[in-house]
């Protein structure tokens, strides 16, 4: 399938913003309902604090359109028929500040909101197995949310939850199915994050409830269902197909590709990529529940099928599988000069594939030249291994407990170990204060691994006139080299402004320059920062 792009990025152009007297930055918890389907129109109430009301809003992709209503917190969200599905970030500010961005998702199935009593499965709340998504909230603690749904003998449940991950929301998700008699016939926990899915084979035809509950994301001295105004969630319910996945994980900038469904009830359609912000896409079809968040590089994509000893992978490049069946190992040759070494990363719980790796290296001889299976903390492993005289090294991957499936995909990562380095700041949003003679600090962090020895000029892009922060060098050792301070200041003249920027370390002659990012909630990272210049005073 063609890679689709959106036509434009909305973004809120910075304003000058009214005056509000006493007023602060709007604080935002959580999105109820946490997303909306394609074509629809929404009423949304953000948890939080709005003072003054109605707030401004951004939106990360075009064909959402927030609209505050009268009552503070509420909006109407309105999907228009080309939007694409997926996470948008939502970002509310006034004149004061910037909340941080909250996630605000996009589907394609039609959408019904909980309906309270249905803790027991009694009362259970009666929806259309054939697709639908529910979008609940587990109020208070020993909450249990119950789904009651008619299936035929034969018939496949998928049930997806979706709420830590994706919706930031804090909770540990659970889920459960309950057969006519009244027994748990299937569960799920983490999947493999977590939130739950699972898929469940109906054994006779009956009435089934599919239950929800939630312990707190950060354990605590407490032994019994949790529950909270922002323990929200999106359960998708459907006996037609879902995606979640996708085989290549990883699309080009611009090349034309072919992209598998990767899911539960054989979603066997290609499916359609749209190319988003950050380096990011998402892959979906109008037929099927669900998409599949993927990676943008402008590294060469291969498949494993692809590969063999007459078109061996070279470097750079990133090599994506597919393990089938139980039992199954990808086995494929990479190309380098001969002496020199390769760095070989994996990436498979990263990307959502309950896949827990083990990769070896071996020679043309069947010699074991490396093998590795955690990193770390990590289940993804790494390793650098040195090239045989002859130039092709052997790669084997195969999960740990020799499990297969559709859904355990991968890739690698080939190429030459480089050095590298990461620049971080604890907060996407900040503030510069009215009075001019106090400069804002913006403490970056800069990681670099051992051999990053290379001094990097800080700055940042995207100001607006009369505020200014100076360059500043991050040497290659000393206390410059882990963390260095931007000072923003103001002009006298300089007018209210709020809008985004971003905050970049330059090698001097070298390529692109690499972006400070913030940590959005559900562990996700961005590069999109937000400054509001207040007005002087």
């Amino acid at each position: 399938m063609r890679i689709l792009r959106p036509l434009a990025l909305i973004v809120a152009a910075p304003l000058l913003l009214p005056s509000w007297g006493q007023a602060e930055p709007p604080k935002v918890s959580s999105f109820f309902p946490g997303g909306g389907q394609i074509g629809a129109s929404v009423r949304v109430e953000a948890k939080g604090a709005f003072e003054p009301w109605p707030v401004q809003i951004q939106v990360d992709r075009p064909g959402i359109c927030f609209a505050p209503e009268e009552e503070a917190g509420v909006f109407t969200v309105s999907i228009a028929e080309e939007a694409t599905p997926g996470v948008a970030w939502v970002r509310l500010y006034n004149e004061e500040g910037a909340a941080t961005l909250r996630p605000f998702l996009i589907g394609t199935l039609p959408e019904v909101v909980e309906e309270e009593p249905n803790n027991a499965d009694g009362q259970a709340q009666a929806v259309d197995p054939r697709g639908v998504v529910v979008n609940g909230r587990l109020h208070r603690s020993g909450e249990v949310d119950s789904f009651a749904v008619e299936l035929e003998s034969g018939q496949t449940l998928v049930a997806a939850l979706e709420a830590n991950d994706r919706l930031g929301s804090p909770m540990d998700g659970k889920l459960q199915v309950v057969s006519p008699e009244g027994f748990v016939v299937d569960h799920a926990d983490d999947s493999p994050l977590l939130d739950p899915s699972l898929a469940f084979t109906a054994p006779t035809s009956g009435r089934y409830v599919v239950r929800a509950f939630a312990f707190p994301a950060q354990p605590d001295s407490s032994i019994r269902y949790s529950g909270s105004d922002d323990y929200v969630y999106r359960l998708t319910l459907t006996t037609g197909g879902y995606v979640d996945l996708a085989h290549p994980s990883v699309v080009g900038q611009d090349e034309q590709t072919e992209v598998d469904a990767v899911g539960w009830n054989d979603p066997a359609e290609p499916l359609r990529v749209v190319v988003g912000p950050e380096r990011t896409a998402v892959a979906w079809h109008p037929d099927l529940a669900g998409f599949a968040e993927l990676t943008v590089s402008d590294l060469p994509v291969l498949r494993v099928s692809d590969i063999d000893e007459e078109h061996p992978a070279t470097l750079p490049s990133l090599i994506c599988g597919q393990l089938a069946g139980d039992g199954q190992a990808d086995r494929f040759p990479v190309r380098a000069e001969a002496g020199s070494s390769v760095q070989l990363r994996v990436e498979a719980r990263a990307i959502g594939s309950p896949m827990d790796v083990v990769i070896k290296v071996v020679d043309s001889s069947g010699e074991e030249l490396a093998e590795m299976d955690d990193l770390r903390r990590q289940l993804d492993p790494e390793l650098t291994v040195k090239v045989p005289d002859d130039g092709t090294l052997h790669v084997h991957v195969r999960d740990l407990h020799r499990r297969g499936g559709s859904r355990f995909v991968y890739r690698v990562e080939a190429r030459e170990p480089a050095p590298e380095v990461a620049l971080t700041v604890e907060a996407d949003q900040f503030v510069l204060a009215p009075d001019r003679d106090k400069p804002l600090d913006i403490e970056v962090k800069i990681d670099r691994d051992r051999e990053y020895k290379t001094p990097l000029t800080v700055t940042i892009e995207g100001l607006p006139e009369g505020v200014t922060a100076e360059p500043v060098v991050s040497e290659a050792e000393g206390d410059s080299s882990k963390e260095v301070t931007l000072k923003v200041t103001a002009s006298d003249s300089a007018g209210a402004w709020s809008g985004p920027i971003r905050i970049v370390g330059a090698v001097e002659g070298g390529e692109e320059p690499e972006p400070a990012t913030a940590e959005r909630v559900g562990g996700s990272r961005t590069e999109t920062l937000w400054l509001t210049v207040r007005p002087a005073g």
